[in-house]
């Protein structure tokens, strides 16, 4: 072994996902733990992490689900019972609009996305 270097991965939200940047609505109202890493299989450098591949951890769609998985993530029913009140939480992005941090005609498309179920492309 020639040395070693310590690997930084960002700080995690109680969801799991990225706390600082930019959070887009699929990530403020999110479907899933999205990571930018994925630990590697076991015959290819077992223990380290791929940081070319990122990994999608979908939450149960309902509290019966999480609590069978023993996932101490709210279920998608627990964070939005409907799916008007999934689309009212996307449309928050508004707010990135008003800071100019996203184009208004984007803050519609994630809105339409939304209320296609195909935003985050996890589906209820």
């Amino acid at each position: 072994m020639k040395g070693a270097y310590t690997v930084l991965l960002p700080r995690v939200d109680a969801d799991g996902n990225a706390i600082g940047g930019l959070r887009m609505p699929v990530i403020e109202t999110p479907k899933a733990t999205y990571t930018s890493w994925n630990p590697r299989a076991e015959a290819f450098a077992p223990g380290a992490l791929c940081y070319s591949t990122g990994a999608v951890l979908p939450f149960a769609v309902t509290l019966a689900e999480r609590v069978a998985a023993s996932d101490p993530r709210p279920s998608l029913a627990e964070r939005c019972p409907t799916p008007a009140a999934y689309v009212a939480a996307v449309k928050a992005a508004e707010r990135l609009v008003a800071k100019r941090l996203l184009l208004p005609e984007d803050a519609v498309a994630m809105a339409v996305a939304a209320e296609a179920d195909s935003l985050a492309r996890l589906r209820r």
